[in-house]
């Protein structure tokens, strides 16, 4: 990948804080780090790469923008390799892509290149998601719609029939309630609910439905 700074611009100082760390300092552009650094060579480095990587993701957000429009923060797969196209950088596969997540890009662990590259790959994850989530939706929309099937509480049947449709073994019922939990947990974090943990919902609404049916 082609850097657009070989050194800092002449704008940029490295200036010592109250503490006695580092940090880059301009008037004209954003250089923050994050966390100073302990040595003015680090901050130095840390500046110059975080400028680089801009430079590169700025880069490839043009590449992708429309007419008046910001750049994609979730790619499809035609616009991740388009943007890893516009830098030169390798294409990594979805399933690489999707387990980028966990991991944290920054200087001095990552120079600029693979700072970029993990960050296309995060984006490129995101979109992932995003269409993982869409496919969920239109497949719980389906799965509504088939005869005698309720979301607002399941037999015992119903549920055992729904969890027959996508694959899954049907828990038994002293498992419901703790996978009612887990269902909730994962929407609390904004994570894709898995399906069996969202039909053991419906099967609990039903559990509770009956239990207060069949109450004196």
């Amino acid at each position: 990948m082609d850097m657009a700074y070989s050194e800092l611009p002449d704008d940029v100082e490295i200036v010592a804080n109250e503490q006695g760390r580092f940090e880059p300092r301009s008037a004209e552009r954003d250089v923050r780090i994050g966390v100073p650094r302990t040595t003015p060579e680090s901050a130095r480095v840390a500046c110059l790469t975080y400028l680089n990587v801009r430079a590169a993701m700025d880069r490839a957000g043009a590449a992708l923008r429309g007419a008046g429009t910001y750049p994609p923060s979730q790619y499809t797969r035609e616009q991740y390799e388009r943007a890893c196209d516009e830098l030169g950088l390798m294409r990594l596969p979805d399933s690489v892509c999707r387990s980028s997540g966990d991991v944290r890009f920054e200087p001095p662990e990552h120079d600029a290149e693979t700072i970029v590259i993990g960050s296309l790959a995060q984006r490129r994850r995101w979109g992932l998601l995003a269409e993982e989530r869409r496919q969920r939706q239109d497949f719980e929309k389906d799965l509504v719609r088939l005869p005698g099937f309720y979301s607002h509480g399941l037999t015992r049947e119903q549920y055992e029939k729904a969890c027959a449709w996508i694959g899954a073994d049907p828990a038994p019922e002293r498992r419901i309630t703790a996978l009612k939990a887990a269902c909730y947990e994962q929407e609390e974090i904004g994570d894709m609910v898995e399906l069996p943990l969202i039909l053991a919902k419906w099967r609990a609404t039903g559990m509770y439905k009956e239990r207060r049916e069949s109450a004196p």
